[in-house]
This record gives C-alpha cells, sequence and structure tokens, in this order.
C-alpha cells in the first residue's frame, strides 16, 4: 500500500508540473522515479504486488511527457538521476512526507553560474549527498536539495560578455551543473533554479513579510561593494591592494567600489544580541567549531542594517521589489531564501530540520544574514551549518579567476564516479584547506584498493572458502585473544566512525574505515590462513582457526563496505552483494557480526582498481 501510495503520488506531481508549465527535464525525475518505485526491489526481497497498475501509470506518465528535450540541454540521458532511484527513504518532498518525526532537510549552497563548475562544487555536493544518504540509512525521512544562483550583476556582465541573454546564458550554465551532479551519483530531490516562477513568488513573499513586519526600510547605503562577491563591506572589512590599484575584500582578495545609494535596508542590527544567545544555546549549529569564532567576531563588532536592494538601473538582472520597480532585491536574499523555496514555503507547516553544506566564504551569510531573516519572520533556525574548506593546488585557492580549476568530469573519465566521490570525501577537510594533485588522487585509491579490495580477495579465495561458502560466526569460547582483540577494534572502529559521519565529518570518518582495514589486514597476515588451510581438511580445530580467522576479516570487509555506502554507494553495493549481504544495509547493519555464512559471488574482479604506482 505504501508504494501504491508512492505511485499515485508521484503520477500526482507530474501532473501539477506539467500544469505549471515545468521543465521537461523535472518532468524527467519525476518519471524516473515512478519507474523506480514499481521496479525496485524491497528489502525483504518481496515484489510490488500491485506492479500491473503502477506500471501501466508510469506508462502513461511517460506518454503523456513525451517531449524532444526531455533531458537538460547537453547532458547524457544515461547520467539522469544516477543514484535517485536507489534511495530506500525519502521518495517525497517534506511537503509529501508521511512520518511523524521531521524531515530532514539537506542542502548544498546554490552555484553561481558565472562560470563552469570544478572540483570544489562537486565536493560540496557530494559531502551533502553523503549526509544524506547517511540519514536515510539511520531511518529518517530526507529532502536534498542543490541547484543554481543565477542572479546578480556579474551574472549579467558574464551574459553580456557572451553575447547571450541572461536567461539564456543562465540556462546553458546552470545544465552544466545539473549534469554534473547527475552523473556524480548525487541523488538530490530538488533542483532550484533562482529564475524559476515557484522561487520569485517566495521570495516576493518573503519580502512582503518582513516589510509588514516593520524590518525593512528605505534609507541611504554608503559603503563598499564587492561585485565579484555580490557583498556589501563595512570600512573594517577592505584593505589597500598590494599593487596601489585601489581597495579589496580582506577576506576575499577582490576589488570593491565605494558607493552611495538610496537602497531598501534590513535591519539587520536588531538581531545581533539574539543571534549570539543562539549560538550560546546551540553550540553545534555552526560547525566545525573552528569556524564559530569569525561569526562572534563579526557580531561582536557592531552589525550595521544591511542593504536589501540595488537600484534597477545599476542591477537590472533579479527580482523585482514588490511594489518599486526601480529597485532590484538583494542577490544574496534572494538566494538564501531558496531554502524556504525547496521547504515548500508558505504552505508546508510540517516540522523541518535543516542541514546547510556551505564553503567556509559564505559562513557569514548562512550564520548571520540568514537565521536573522528567520528570526524576523519568526520561523525555526537551521540545526547545522556545515562551512568546509577550500580546494587548493600548490596551496593557492582554486577558484575561476585565477584559471586554476580542475574538470571534474575529466577525473571521473580516469578515476571513476566512485572513485572521484571517494577521494573527495577522503581528503576534503571541514575543518581546513585540501590540496589536490593527481598524485594523491592515485595514493588514496591506491590505498583503498590494497585494504578493503585485497583483504576482500584474500578472503573469498577458494582456499579460504571452499566451495564459494562464507564461514559461519565463531562460538565465542573457540575465540583465541587475537580474534578477540580484533572484534573488539572492528567493534571501536564502528563508533568512532558513525561518531563522525553523525558530525558530517567524512574525511575523519573514511580515516577510521582505513585503520580499521589495516588492522584487519594485518591480523589476517598475524593469523596466516593459507597456512592453515593446508592441514584444514584433515584437523578439526585447524579448520575452526582457519573459519574465525576468514570470518572475521570478513566482518571487516562488509563493515567497511557497509560504511562506504554512502560515499561510494554504487561500488559498495557491489562489494556487499558479492559478500552475499543485502545491497540495502542501513547504519543498524554497522554492527559486528551481521554476515551470515553462505555463497558467495564467484567474482573476482577486484573491486577497486588501482592506478598507475603510488608516488611517495
Amino acid at each position: 500500500p505504501n508504494r501504491h501510495m508512492r505511485v499515485v503520488t508521484c503520477a500526482h506531481r507530474v501532473a501539477q508540473i506539467r500544469a505549471q508549465n515545468h521543465t521537461p527535464g523535472l518532468i524527467h525525475r519525476v518519471t524516473e522515479r515512478l519507474h523506480s518505485i514499481t521496479s525496485t526491489e524491497t528489502q525483504s526481497k518481496r515484489w510490488f504486488s500491485h506492479g500491473h497498475s503502477a506500471h501501466s501509470a508510469v506508462r502513461s506518465v511517460a506518454l503523456s511527457t513525451n517531449h524532444p528535450h526531455h533531458a537538460a540541454v547537453g547532458c547524457p540521458r544515461v547520467h539522469r538521476g544516477v543514484g535517485r532511484s536507489q534511495r530506500r527513504s525519502a521518495s517525497q518532498s517534506s511537503s509529501q512526507a508521511t512520518n511523524s518525526h521531521a524531515a530532514v532537510i539537506v542542502t548544498t549552497p546554490i552555484f553561481y553560474v558565472n562560470a563552469a563548475p570544478h572540483i570544489g562544487h562537486m565536493y560540496s555536493a557530494v559531502l551533502a549527498d553523503a549526509i544524506a544518504r547517511w540519514e536515510e540509512m539511520k531511518g529518517s525521512t530526507v529532502l536534498l536539495s542543490t541547484g543554481t544562483d543565477e542572479h546578480g550583476l556579474k551574472v549579467f556582465e558574464a551574459a553580456e560578455r557572451a553575447g547571450v541573454a541572461p536567461s539564456d546564458y543562465c540556462t546553458d550554465v546552470s545544465s552544466s551543473f545539473q549534469c554534473l551532479f547527475d552523473r556524480s551519483g548525487v541523488a538530490y530531490h530538488d533542483y532550484i533554479r533562482t529564475t524559476d516562477q515557484r522561487h520569485i513568488d517566495v521570495v516576493q513573499e518573503v519580502w512582503n513579510r518582513l516589510n509588514a513586519g516593520g524590518f525593512i526600510y528605505k534609507g541611504e547605503y554608503t559603503g563598499w561593494y564587492c561585485v565579484s562577491d555580490e557583498e556589501f563591506l563595512t570600512g573594517t572589512q577592505v584593505i589597500p591592494a598590494d599593487d596601489g590599484s585601489g581597495m579589496i575584500s580582506a577576506t576575499s582578495g577582490n576589488s570593491v567600489i565605494e558607493m552611495t545609494e538610496e537602497n531598501y535596508m534590513f535591519k539587520l542590527s536588531l538581531f545581533a544580541d539574539r543571534l549570539l544567545q543562539w549560538m550560546d544555546e546551540n553550540p553545534t549549529a555552526i560547525q566545525p567549531a573552528n569556524r564559530v569564532e569569525s561569526v562572534r567576531s563579526f557580531l561582536n563588532d557592531g552589525v550595521p542594517d544591511l542593504s536589501v536592494s540595488r537600484q534597477r538601473a545599476k542591477q537590472p538582472w533579479g527580482i523585482e521589489v514588490p511594489g518599486d520597480s526601480s529597485h532590484t532585491i538583494y542577490v544574496w536574499l534572494d538566494a538564501l531564501v531558496n531554502y524556504m523555496t525547496i521547504g515548500g514555503f508558505p504552505s508546508v507547516r510540517e516540522p523541518q530540520m535543516h542541514t546547510h553544506i556551505v564553503g567556509k566564504d559564505i559562513l557569514k551569510f548562512h550564520a548571520v544574514y540568514w537565521p536573522a531573516i528567520l528570526m524576523a519572520l519568526d520561523l525555526p533556525l537551521p540545526n547545522r551549518i556545515i562551512a568546509h574548506g577550500h580546494w587548493t593546488i600548490g596551496k593557492r585557492k582554486m577558484s575561476k579567476s585565477t584559471g586554476n580549476v580542475v574538470d571534474p568530469g575529466e577525473m571521473m573519465d580516469k578515476y571513476g564516479v566512485d572513485g572521484f566521490r571517494y577521494f573527495l570525501l577522503s581528503e576534503g577537510r571541514i575543518s581546513a584547506d585540501a590540496d589536490f594533485s593527481e598524485d594523491k588522487v592515485e595514493a588514496v585509491l591506491n590505498e583503498l584498493a590494497n585494504t578493503l579490495g585485497n583483504l576482500h580477495l584474500r578472503c573469498t579465495s577458494k582456499r579460504m572458502c571452499p566451495g564459494g561458502t562464507a564461514p559461519s560466526a565463531t562460538e565465542p569460547d573457540c575465540l583465541i585473544d587475537a580474534d578477540s582483540a580484533m572484534i573488539e577494534r572492528v567493534s571501536e572502529g564502528i563508533d568512532r566512525i558513525t561518531t563522525f559521519y553523525n558530525a558530517g565529518n567524512f574525511s575523519r570518518g573514511l580515516h577510521e574505515v582505513m585503520l580499521m582495514l589495516h588492522a584487519a589486514n594485518q591480523y589476517f597476515d598475524l593469523a596466516k590462513p593459507w597456512v592453515l588451510a593446508k592441514t584444514a581438511s584433515t584437523d578439526l580445530e585447524i579448520a575452526q582457526r582457519l573459519a574465525s580467522t576468514v570470518y572475521i576479516s570478513l566482518e571487516a570487509v562488509r563493515v567497511g563496505a557497509v560504511a562506504l555506502l554512502p560515499v561510494c554507494p554504487e561500488t559498495a553495493k557491489g562489494l556487499l552483494l558479492r559478500l552475499g549481504c543485502s545491497k540495502h544495509a542501513t547504519a543498524s547493519d554497522l554492527v559486528f557480526g551481521g554476515l551470515n555464512g553462505g555463497c558467495l559471488a564467484q567474482d573476482r574482479t577486484p573491486a577497486f582498481p588501482k592506478f598507475g604506482e603510488v608516488k611517495r
């Protein structure tokens, strides 16, 4: 019945999308969801009993949504929805959630469309995706959103340089982001563009409510503005450029201009004390901890009111201020409200738990401006804001302006989707920047192949598992000290992995996975099961020792595979199937003893390939 309900809900959603004249790509994604609902085997291996009527609904929707531009521009259809159909829960948006507990909404920043995406964008997206997958593994109802920020002077100028209309320019660049996320397995439920009419309506509704509440007034703004960062700056936030060319942002190094304009202002200064109190009462709201002091410092320095509009003659590409066509709503107010749009504002009333994934350079907007806006609207504040570090090359920040970007498509071509996801999440840092090199990519992936991949192959050879059958769990009284120590090491590793995953810190979590697997390989080497195998057929005690060694080692492999499900989902699922386990593992499967003795897949292909030579 629940699956039938989901089919009906998705079919109804397609009808809504068509009525609202949404893009064919969105229609295609929801249609794909219908296919996945009616074709995915349930965890208990029972097939949907209403398959005939469900498939009829799919065919009906597919026929009614046939369109020559079915997928996003330039996006190969083979990449559409990679990972999306495998979501075990949260097949519906938060507005459709039927669970009694709060929906978990995980968001990426919406990405600025002034240039093509690079690996920094992919890192933000796969980090959010991994957090969403982990939350689903814990049983939460999850909505993952991503998208593009398409208004602002910088976008308008980029379109002018390209010689195209801003709307066409935004569509082209947004499609490149969407294709990247589809290909890289980012299983989003909502892809938002700030040029969507649904979003424009919400932004103007938010403006009207802020205005009606007395939080917006018309005043004169005098100060600094950074076009590159779309940021208003105070005198303490700008410094002279080293080359004497003028003033620059002390944070980003981008040039700024001094300006005086009559703009609409938001009474941000009213909320400084409340924001500090919120941080005191919710010490984990801003993560990691080393980012908190910069926010406190900004609030303690005296927060000025925020200009939330630009004169339309100077900023023509954006959402008009309701009732005043001579002004454009500030691009950051526009962008931040996307989190309300995807959450169903203003109609949705169900509780929601928001986790925002952002780069450290935009923390102020998310930890100061955004919660202040929510306070003014008397709405709940975010549960978590995770501000990760940047990617550098040669310790220099990777950015479009310096031209030192790395194409994520090329990296996935070379190292595979799951391989490059693993590298980014393993090496990307929450609390610090990460430096990129292909030597490092190969070293990280080769370590994975030499630990998890190699241990799996060694444990499943014909000598270790005669007849292709894994041993059953060993009775406790048959264990020796080395066995008990290894079991304890796996259990301790699980505790640490879970702690870091819960904090969204996958680099630390994956480090713990590797430490556990190194310990398992050492245990296997010291036990010398290849020696035990020589006499196991004639000596019952030695046969028991062999079975114990192989079982414990395979358990470490299984635990490693489960831990990798949010990180490299397709490869991890394949490894679990080869172990005779369900690919639909949950967080509760991260416990020692989950491997049931039984048939193993006979595929001896390495689960994780090696690349080149590891350079040390």
